[in-house]
């Protein structure tokens, strides 16, 4: 997952500053991953639902990082984070960020 998508989702969605990362997952990735398959692992995981979508190939790709963080972050906090850490180590030139994020991973 990219910060582009990341940025762009909270956007859509009008996330509102404080709501926690646990809040986010509930009311924004848990209704998603209802749908798109279950087996005895459980339901898909909301990255699948990007990787079929036409033109987003700046928003999924093989995970260059992974994001540690805690159910309690906002998710503002979140998302300004990783554009801190994107100012402070941009990828090379033609190349994303990708982050593994598990609230969408899994």
């Amino acid at each position: 997952m990219s910060l582009a998508f990341l940025e762009l989702y909270v956007q859509e969605c009008n996330i509102s500053e404080d709501l926690r990362a646990r809040d986010f997952v509930d009311q924004f990735v848990v209704g998603h991953t209802e749908v798109i398959g279950f087996d005895e692992d459980g339901p898909g995981a909301f990255v699948e639902l990007l990787g079929s979508e036409e033109g987003n190939a700046s928003w999924t790709g093989k995970p260059t990082h992974m994001l540690s963080y805690s159910w309690s972050y906002s998710m503002k906090m979140i998302v300004e984070s990783l554009r801190t850490f994107e100012t402070e180590n941009p990828p090379t030139k033609g190349q994303t960020h990708f982050y593994f994020i598990d609230m969408f991973a899994l």
